[in-house]
Order: structure tokens, then sequence, then C-alpha cells
């Protein structure tokens, strides 16, 4: 319910009395309810790598973190002795714990060397993917979305 403001009036109406006073606290109590409530929900998790299940083998980097309801993502394979990527095909990078999950699928584009010329998606599920345009072993990229 919105709130009605008192016009207060030195010497005039309205009148001191406990339900304008009631009313006051009424409104901080209320206020202070929504912001312990919205101060509860402002959380950071940090970069973590903690829950990620089944990663892929060759992985420098695949960190989360959910930092006030959104989740953000990074990933980069290996390079050197690591398999090349097949194209046209999904390959799963690594499964997001329950509470870094977004309601939907999400994607973004990835690439090598500032090339965009790959995908990656998070799935409902948590697994995220990659899939690569071009036969490459270096890919990198990022995407972040609400989770829920």
């Amino acid at each position: 319910m919105a709130y009605t403001k008192t016009n207060w009036v030195n010497g005039g109406p309205p009148a001191l009395s406990a339900e304008n006073m009631n009313k006051i606290e009424n409104g901080i109590s209320t206020n202070d309810t929504r912001l312990t409530t919205i101060e509860g929900s402002l959380t950071d998790t940090g970069w973590t790598e903690s829950g990620i299940t089944g990663k892929y083998t060759y992985l420098n980097v695949l960190k989360y973190r959910v930092k006030n309801g959104v989740c953000y993502v990074i990933f980069q394979t290996s390079g050197g002795a690591a398999p090349t990527l097949p194209t046209g095909t999904w390959t799963i990078l690594g499964t997001l714990p329950v509470g870094a999950r977004p309601s939907l699928t999400v994607y973004s584009g990835c690439g090598i060397r500032s090339s965009g010329n790959g995908e990656v998606q998070v799935g409902s599920d948590g697994r995220i993917g990659i899939y690569p345009g071009i036969s490459y072993q270096i890919w990198a990229g990022t995407v972040s979305f609400p989770v829920g």
C-alpha cells in the first residue's frame, strides 16, 4: 500500500495524536522490514569452482560467481596437448550447482583471440556447453544471467 504523507504545520492541524504517531511508527517499521529483506537478498559468492561437477578435462578456467541474484560464468579451455574441440557439436564444460542456474537456457557468443565464432550456453539444468564454429584448441568466454 502506498504511503500517504502528512503535512505537518506548527501550531495547526493535524493534531499530534497517537493515531498520527503510530502512522509514522508503522511506516518506519514497514520500511525497515523491506530493507532487511533487500539486504538479505544481496549476496556474493565470490569467484568459485565449488560445486561445479562433470568438468571437461582440458580446462584452464571454469568459475562462476552469484552476486545479487545474477550468475557470471567465465571459462577458458587449454591449449598445448588439449584436443581440438569438434565443430558442429556441443561439448559440455561442466554443470553448475542448483543455486547458480538460470530458469531458462541462455546463450552467449564466445571465441578465440577476440574472434566471435562460437557459442556458449547454460541450461536450466546447469550444464555449460560450448559450440565451436571453427576447429581450435583454446576457447574463452563469459556469460551472465539471473538465477532462478
